[in-house]
């Protein structure tokens, strides 16, 4: 009887271990076209609009393809075509890195909390958030452009410029940072952010703060399996 108690207690400690390191909530709020989900070093499958991500998961959108994505606590980021995005970070200790590796990505955030840390990883730099609107592109050059709140700027010598206001940073490899590397919007910018805004209305209060219950989406198998 003794045995069987000090079991329980070890297994519902475990229970509360794995409770306090579960990622927090993300859906794929909107599909259209080819996307494609990565998960643990599988092949590419087809999801769709809610369909769950967890931390490590990558997303991939084919050509005429885009999706939002929704984090808890965090805010809302759109994901253009030929992109390629990875959820390098989800726990639920208020840690948040999202890794763009190809393409571009709008991102829509809520006001952040103290203590809150929300990153953005590109092939050449670092993106410290601050701000609450911004697109981020890994397309040859790393380029952050902001368009409200701030955003930090890191690149792989650890040099650093903060966008306070409206412009833009575009770093190739081995590029130095600083003031002078701070541009204006370019058209470009303005235009592909359009484009991701323009795909359906925003929406920040359907971003969850707590952790909701949600069914787990499950890979496909067999034959429900499409490579892109």
């Amino acid at each position: 009887m003794l045995k069987a108690k000090f079991l329980l207690i070890l297994t519902m400690a475990a229970l509360l271990t794995c409770q306090k390191s579960e990622s927090r909530l993300s859906r794929i709020t909107f599909a259209r076209g080819e996307i494609f989900l990565i998960r643990g070093g599988s092949s590419p499958v087809p999801i769709e609009a809610g369909a769950i991500l967890q931390h490590k998961d990558t997303l991939r959108t084919g050509k005429d393809s885009y999706a939002e994505v929704m984090v808890q606590n965090v805010g809302l980021f759109r994901l253009s075509e030929n992109s390629e995005l990875n959820m390098e970070e989800l726990q639920a200790n208020d840690k948040t890195i999202i890794r763009l590796d190809k393409g571009k990505a709008g991102f829509f955030l809520l006001k952040l909390i103290p203590n809150q840390q929300v990153g953005i990883k590109l092939p050449t730099a670092v993106a410290g958030v601050r701000g609450t609107r911004f697109l981020a592109s890994a397309d040859g050059a790393s380029k952050v452009a902001l368009f409200g709140g701030a955003v930090q700027v890191e690149n792989e010598q650890k040099q650093s410029v903060v966008l306070d206001k409206p412009g833009e940073v575009k770093l190739k490899k081995g590029d130095t940072l600083d003031s002078s590397s701070l541009k204006p919007l370019s058209a470009e910018s303005i235009a592909e952010m359009k484009k991701l805004e323009e795909l359906l209305p925003l929406d920040l209060q359907k971003v969850p703060t707590d952790a909701a219950s949600t069914p787990e989406f499950r890979m496909p198998s067999g034959s429900d399996l499409k490579k892109p």
